[in-house]
């Protein structure tokens, strides 16, 4: 069929079909590789709604889809991780890294808040990746690099947001 109707098909697939259902997966993590950028798109959003949290292909096949030519595919499989990955897991936070310095900044933006709600609280790698962002060229970006280090950095770890309130100029 054409792109359209397996775009179509694809958001059809993931309002019907049940959490965790093999065979409606399986078409799903075919059209993860199609050739149309829409298609992937569909197909990677429709993970997110269908895969179980912890389906290894599931999250391996949006894991992939992170380097996707097509930025809509990028921000489709970010948006995905955090429903399909288990928070704290590590190869999900790993691989959020990535996205952090991608040129777009809805990109990096949307990565942040992935990693919000992956990681574990007081994740210092999560930390400082996020901190490095406080200088992004975007203010939207730093907005939200702020808010990230303010739900990783949990109890016990004032110290890294009371630094953030210095004056550095003086």
């Amino acid at each position: 069929p054409a792109w359209d109707v397996r775009h179509a098909a694809l958001e059809a697939l993931a309002t019907v079909a049940t959490k965790g259902d093999t065979a409606s997966i399986e078409v799903i993590l075919h059209c993860v590789q199609d050739d149309h950028g829409q298609v992937r798109h569909a197909a990677v959003s429709a993970l997110s709604s269908v895969a179980q949290q912890g389906d290894a292909r599931a999250l391996e096949e949006v894991i992939q889809s992170l380097s996707d030519e097509d930025w809509n595919v990028r921000i489709a499989a970010i948006q995905a991780l955090p429903h399909i990955a288990f928070k704290g897991d590590s190869q999900t936070i790993a691989a959020l890294f990535a996205p952090l310095s991608d040129p777009m900044w809805q990109i990096r933006q949307a990565a942040l808040l992935a990693l919000a709600k992956v990681a574990i609280a007081g994740d210092r790698t999560v930390l400082s990746y996020a901190s490095t962002l406080l200088e992004d060229g975007i203010k939207e970006v730093r907005d939200t690099a702020l808010k990230v280090i303010g739900a990783v950095a949990g109890e016990g770890n004032a110290g890294i947001l009371a630094g953030l309130c210095t004056n550095a100029d003086g």
